[in-house]
């Protein structure tokens, strides 16, 4: 009986790009989902940011004759109104200290000049704010009872913002950075 010596050669070949080409489209899968799913955690994390900067603004800078007519933010820092999430630039303490949101855009809390009166309401302001985060921050906070007008690279919208006007409104990434100014404004 004669044996049979041929060696199968085709599986390093053929079988194995295969199993590399799924392995490869696995690793792009997951971290495609790890990606979306930090892009939904940093817009959960800036929505509650606004909410707790919009709360804190009323309660712990409203004077009875409103917010006056200087820059807010560092005031809101030294008294602690910001949250503990966002990165704070300066010495908290200062009165002076500016904040950053997630994606390194300034974040600045204004007063604003309603019907003719200064400082009766307050606006904040977001910069670099990337497309996906502009309208879905815009369409979740304007239908809150904090914002009665808010404002997408200087298109003013009073009271709900639709998924429509937001996409319309916010506009492309620069790249990888957010190009998209957000400012929510409270009348009271």
């Amino acid at each position: 009986m004669k044996e049979n010596n041929n060696i199968n050669r085709g599986w390093l070949s053929i079988e194995l790009i295969g199993v590399l080409l799924v392995v490869i489209l696995g690793i792009c899968g997951a971290v495609a989902w790890m990606n979306s799913s930090f892009s939904e955690n940093d817009n959960s994390n800036e929505l509650a940011n606004i909410n707790s900067i919009m709360s804190q603004t009323r309660g712990l800078i409203k004077t009875p004759s409103g917010y006056g007519d200087d820059e807010l933010t560092g005031t809101l820092v030294e008294y602690g109104g910001v949250p503990a999430t966002m990165s704070i630039h300066g010495t908290a303490s200062s009165g002076s200290a500016t904040v950053t949101n997630t994606w390194g855009g300034d974040v600045t809390i204004q007063p604003v000049t309603i019907s003719g009166t200064a400082g009766v309401g307050f606006s904040v302001t977001y910069n670099k704010v990337p497309q996906q985060a502009c309208t879905t921050l815009t369409t979740k906070l304007s239908t809150g009872s904090m914002v009665s007008q808010t404002t997408i690279n200087g298109t003013n919208f009073t009271g709900e913002v639709t998924p429509a006007k937001a996409g319309t409104a916010c506009v492309a990434d620069d790249g990888s950075v957010g190009s998209n100014t957000i400012i929510f404004q409270s009348d009271s």
